[in-house]
């Protein structure tokens, strides 16, 4: 028999589930299997090309869901709401290579979706989109997704990488990193250590 194989991720709350297919499909259904809505996120904004695929999981709060897709062109971050299927708001990605996840990190004001990618790490507003913060002190951390710890920290990992002439010293960049908004309400991210 053939087998097909899907590589999807979903995320789960009261009132059902919301799954993201590699192919661009986005969908949301009741616990007893009832679409909510679909969307083709290929068809609406092109296609999806990327070094080896995407692997960035879902992120959610009680009324979005957070899509990332850190493609070759017009890399992108897109806040859906859950119970419609429509757009909240699109962003720019990194126009970096990335398999990590965003994740809602809290801090004092709320909370930031941070996103991990080569060479940085961006903090967007999860309720317009716009970017926070710009964190580019960083190497290896293409596949490491933010783990967050509370009080505006997370930590934050490296991959050694292949045969790239510094894959050394990716362990430099493991470690935690602390949000911090300035007396001018901006924000800055650096390490704790």
């Amino acid at each position: 028999p053939r087998y097909l194989r899907f590589e999807a991720d979903c995320r789960v709350d009261a009132a059902g589930v919301v799954c993201f297919f590699e192919g661009g499909n986005l969908l949301s259904l009741t616990h007893d299997g009832q679409v909510r809505w679909q969307r083709n996120l290929v068809s609406e904004f092109g296609p999806i090309e990327s070094r080896h695929g995407i692997s960035a999981s879902l992120e959610h709060s009680d009324d979005r869901v957070f899509v990332w897709i850190e493609r070759s062109k017009e890399p992108y971050v897109l806040a859906v709401e859950k119970n419609s299927g429509k757009d909240i708001w699109k962003s720019a990605g990194l126009g970096v290579t990335s398999w990590a996840s965003p994740r809602l990190v809290p801090v004092k004001s709320g909370q930031h979706l941070v996103l991990s990618g080569i060479g940085a790490l961006v903090g967007l507003d999860p309720a317009t989109g716009k970017q926070l913060w710009r964190f580019e002190g960083i190497k290896g951390n293409s596949t490491p997704t933010p783990a967050p710890i509370g009080n505006g920290r997370f930590l934050i990992g490296a991959t050694a990488g292949r045969g790239e002439p510094d894959a050394g010293k990716a362990a430099e960049s493991n470690g935690l990193i602390a949000i911090q908004q300035n007396d001018d309400g901006s924000f800055q991210a650096d390490f704790v250590w």
